[in-house]
């Protein structure tokens, strides 16, 4: 018996069709996502993750139902709350065992403090800078 090899052509693709550039080509003026406006960028050396406040009323603390959670021994279980009224960030404690600090300032319970950018937060002995 003979092996007939039939020897392959090369596969060539040629489009039938030139692509078509659109003379007025469709613009997204709208954002796909839109860029948190409030985060607290994490400073300590505990490896926690940073704070991104996406919500009006903000709740950090160590229990799993906090929207920022910190699952640090130091940090009470509802440890503050930033509220956003209009553009402007407020931070208040929330009666927490340790304390809460903006710029090295001890905050009262249920006082607010208003956010600057760049202001160091202080979880009980947790870092975070707010950006």
């Amino acid at each position: 018996m003979k092996n007939a090899q039939k020897e392959q052509e090369p596969f060539v693709f040629e489009p039938e069709e030139e692509e078509h550039k659109s003379v007025n080509p469709t613009v997204l003026l709208v954002g796909i996502s839109q860029k948190p406006e409030g985060i607290l960028r994490y400073e300590g050396t505990g490896g926690y993750s940073d704070l991104v406040i996406e919500k009006d009323n903000y709740v950090i603390g160590s229990a799993a139902e906090c929207d920022g959670r910190i699952p640090s021994a130091t940090v009470s279980r509802r440890h503050a709350k930033i509220s956003k009224k209009g553009a402007v960030f407020f931070i208040e404690d929330l009666n927490s065992s340790n304390g809460t600090r903006v710029g090295g300032e001890l905050l009262n319970y249920k006082t607010g403090m208003s956010l600057q950018k760049n202001d160091v937060v202080m979880f009980a002995d947790e870092k975070f800078r707010f950006i």
